[in-house]
């Protein structure tokens, strides 16, 4: 029995991983941002069964999926995304995700020192009863 895969079911498997990542890229202009995180992390899953893990295709979602889970508020995920990006051979996918992580780490910190000054706010300047 030969196990070798046709042209044409390579075709039909190309076509399926491009139209995740057309699916995915859609919902994220139509702001369906859970839809697309589901997406693209099901396509970047698909690409990393395929080893294809440096396809343009693969780091382009990759990148969508930092900004949208930062954007989403799931900061530790797009983090742990972008430290993996930045580790890339691909020069510009590294200098985008150096820069990525400066942006996300410097909102993280600034979200953080917003976060303990509010109790001294609220220890100060307490609601005046009535």
């Amino acid at each position: 029995m030969d196990s070798s895969i046709s042209p044409t079911d390579l075709a039909t498997a190309h076509f399926q991983a491009n139209d995740l990542l057309t699916s995915g890229l859609l919902a994220l202009q139509q702001q369906q941002y859970q839809e697309a995180i589901g997406i693209l992390e099901a396509f970047c899953h698909d690409c990393a069964a395929k080893a294809q893990l440096n396809s343009r295709d693969y780091l382009r979602a990759q990148m969508h999926l930092v900004t949208t889970y930062d954007q989403q508020g799931q900061p530790e995920r797009a983090l742990s995304l972008c430290h993996n990006l930045a580790q890339s051979s691909n020069a510009q996918v590294k200098i985008w995700a150096e820069q990525k992580l400066k942006t996300i780490d410097s909102a993280q910190d600034q979200t953080q020192a917003n976060q303990s000054f509010l109790p001294l706010l609220k220890r100060f300047f307490r609601p005046v009863a009535d």
